[in-house]
């Protein structure tokens, strides 16, 4: 049985659980009531003695378990979860010196990293609506992902909150969504009670949302093989698309990689990263025209994400703008949504609060990056 090596944090120990239920599974010979029995471990109000006990159709099983456990307590593995395997090891030891000597099961090892990275009760509470409460809606195009991590939540929910209230916090997050806004109007012209006006109902509208997303792109896709045209590159979150807010193309088009000053950027051939002085060590066929790199794009949306009413230029704000035939509104303040956009996070780190556009006569000189 392949166990995937010790879980470093508490973040990490449900995929692990996960994983290694999926690999107990596998191994049975009858899968079906193997679930329940390694699903025992989860079960409150279960102690450690409890999971000594084994039958003859589990013993072979479980010494897998233990086996596919404890070769991850020596080695370098074993350096990664330091104290954890400290903690697998005594009691393991502790077996081995009672009287009579007894072998730890592997249930058992499982227990212990379970109680290990468990918080307690009285915090778990707190903790599980803080997480539900901290999910947020980072756009349309973002909208499986969302969905994704919103049930990943409720569904290990402790605390089972009434669909009332999940309704309640759910739409609040869905309020900034284009897509969903003709559909949350219907929503709310329906009375209380009324079977559309559900928790339920906003989770089939999602699904739905999501599903006709996928439809179109596999029909988007199956239109450029008929054509015999190239697929479009997966999106990837450390590439800024075409037609930033401060009209210019900083998606890198060479093959190699370069280097920034900050080691942010991945550019092809000798191209400079934003804000770099070192050239790239790549050597890619093209060159680079911007780094694009995900420390660019932290703590702020892309211009996807932005309502398009919202958009303006955000070079424009800092006076910085030398383009005639700037693709984006020039306004005097910002919108709330370019507020968001992570080239005007950037800038307000950088250059403090929007100074407006300077007048024409000083002729300042902008940088179209901003």
């Amino acid at each position: 049985m392949k166990v995937a090596s010790l879980p470093r944090n508490a973040a990490e120990y449900q995929a692990w659980f996960d994983g290694v239920v999926d690999a107990v599974t596998a191994a049975a010979t009858a899968p079906d009531p193997a679930f329940p029995w390694i699903m025992q471990v989860e079960v409150e109000g279960t102690t450690f003695d409890d999971l000594y006990q084994v039958t003859s159709m589990t013993e072979s099983l479980d010494t897998k378990l233990r086996a596919g456990i404890t070769k991850h307590l020596t080695g370098p593995d074993a350096e990664k979860s330091r104290e954890l395997v400290t903690c697998l090891r005594m009691k393991r030891d502790e077996l081995r010196r009672a009287s009579p000597p007894r072998q730890v099961r592997g249930r058992q090892l499982l227990w212990l990293v379970r109680n290990f990275y468990r918080i307690q009760d009285d915090v778990h509470t707190s903790f599980e609506l803080s997480a539900l409460m901290d999910i947020e809606y980072a756009g349309d195009a973002k909208l499986a992902e969302f969905k994704s991590r919103w049930d990943f939540v409720v569904r290990h929910l402790r605390t089972r909150l009434k669909e009332a209230d999940l309704e309640s916090i759910l739409i609040k997050k869905l309020r900034g969504s284009e897509l969903l806004r003709p559909h949350l109007e219907y929503y709310d012209r329906c009375p209380r009670g009324h079977e559309d006006r559900s928790y339920r109902w906003l989770c089939q509208l999602m699904d739905t949302m999501i599903v006709d997303q996928r439809d179109k792109r596999n029909t988007q896709s199956l239109i450029l093989q008929a054509s015999g045209k190239e697929q479009p590159p997966p999106k990837t979150s450390g590439k800024v698309a075409k037609g930033s807010p401060d009209g210019e193309n900083k998606t890198p088009k060479g093959g190699g990689k370069g280097k920034d000053g900050d080691k942010a950027g991945k550019g092809g051939g000798k191209g400079k990263g934003a804000g770099g002085k070192k050239k790239g060590d790549g050597k890619g066929s093209k060159k680079s025209t911007g780094s694009g790199s995900d420390s660019e794009r932290s703590g702020g949306k892309a211009t996807s994400e932005i309502p398009k009413d919202q958009m303006c230029c955000v070079s424009h704000l800092w006076g910085r703008c030398q383009k005639a035939d700037c693709p984006y509104a020039h306004r005097d303040q910002p919108t709330k949504g370019i507020k968001e956009h992570w080239l005007y996070v950037k800038n307000l780190k950088r250059l403090g609060p929007p100074t407006g556009p300077k007048p024409a006569a000083q002729g300042a000189a902008g940088d179209a990056a901003a």
